[in-house]
């Protein structure tokens, strides 16, 4: 993980991804989907250094 990558930007979507769907949509994740949406958005955020 690159240190500077962890801002506060990075840190407000995390949880705003997390609430989203229950919010709007109207449904809860599903077993597996939060790991995959960790793998798959937040573990690039947390590689990628902001420009």
């Amino acid at each position: 993980m690159c240190p500077e990558a962890l801002d506060g930007l990075v840190l407000d979507v995390i949880p705003a991804m997390m609430m989203r769907r229950p919010r709007v949509c109207g449904s809860e994740w599903a077993d597996g989907e939060m790991a995959e949406v960790i793998d798959r958005n937040v573990v690039p955020l947390m590689r990628s250094s902001p420009s």
